[in-house]
């Protein structure tokens, strides 16, 4: 089980960046059945020799990091449930695994961004215009944010 806590906005970068499927037997998923799976089990973080060693292996960066979208692939919950810890041995499947996950990660990365953003700015406009019908605020008040908008 991961200890790391997904947030909404990861998990619909992992599923919008790598599509309705898992990629361990590429049964189809949908954003309520999608685990996120930690290709290089998660665990190992704690165990850095161990890391570095798996890391080497499979050419990775020294820096490489666990809890990144270079890490994360889409999974169900049997395939991730059997998986859990085992740390797959290298092979040229695990590379192309990292490797897809490695080109798509800044796509996620501006899908996250882009997610957060647009929650703010709805956040903030419900905000304002809760307080535009309590009366709370006058349109007067809304002329300088509206003319820096433009």
């Amino acid at each position: 089980m991961s200890e790391y806590q997904f947030n909404q906005h990861q998990r619909f970068a992992v599923f919008s960046t790598h599509g309705p499927k898992c990629y361990i037997n590429n049964c189809p998923i949908d954003m309520q059945t999608m685990e996120i799976d930690h290709v290089i089990p998660e665990f190992l973080a704690a165990d850095r020799t161990r890391l570095d060693q798996v890391i080497a292996d499979l050419g990775l960066p020294l820096d490489f990091d666990i809890n990144s979208y270079e890490n994360w692939l889409p999974s169900c919950r049997k395939c991730n449930r059997q998986k859990s810890n085992l740390v797959f041995e290298p092979s040229l499947l695990l590379q192309r695994h990292l490797q897809v996950a490695a080109k798509k990660a800044a796509k996620a990365r501006e899908l996250e961004h882009k997610a957060v953003t647009e929650l703010a700015l709805s956040r903030a406009i419900n905000t304002i215009l809760r307080a535009v019908e309590g009366q709370t605020i006058s349109d007067e008040t809304l002329v300088p944010l509206i003319e820096t908008i433009r």
